[in-house]
């Protein structure tokens, strides 16, 4: 009886191993591809950047500094590397289209539904 029972355990372990090594030989599924992007304008008329992703627009406004030097290629990277790295902790508040500048929704896209004034 001792031997019966020694077998079924011996035989129980081996089954849980072999499903062990078939579930971890089992190929990972492919992740899937994302793609995310931002399109960045300087508005002069409101000293605002607008930051465009699909249907929404977000409005940063920029540092004393940085609006002296946004008009050259150098200090717009500078500006969308802060937004960048910001972008993702920002505080915001909701704004109706119906307020703002005509020039902001042209700079946001006139795709944008979704105004976001960035603190």
């Amino acid at each position: 009886m001792e031997s019966k029972c020694l077998n079924v355990l011996v035989l129980f372990f081996a089954g849980i191993a072999i499903c062990s090594a078939q579930s971890d030989t089992s190929t990972p599924k492919p992740e899937r591809f994302e793609f995310e992007s931002f399109v960045f304008n300087f508005d002069g008329n409101t000293g605002l950047v607008t930051v465009h992703q699909k249907d929404e627009c977000y409005l940063w406004p920029v540092t004393d500094d940085e609006h002296n030097q946004v008009h050259t290629d150098e200090g717009m990277r500078r500006v969308e590397l802060r937004i960048i790295t910001e972008i993702d902790d920002a505080l915001y508040t909701v704004v109706p289209k119906a307020i703002l500048n005509p020039t902001l929704i042209r700079s946001c896209s006139f795709q944008a539904k979704h105004f976001y004034l960035v603190h």
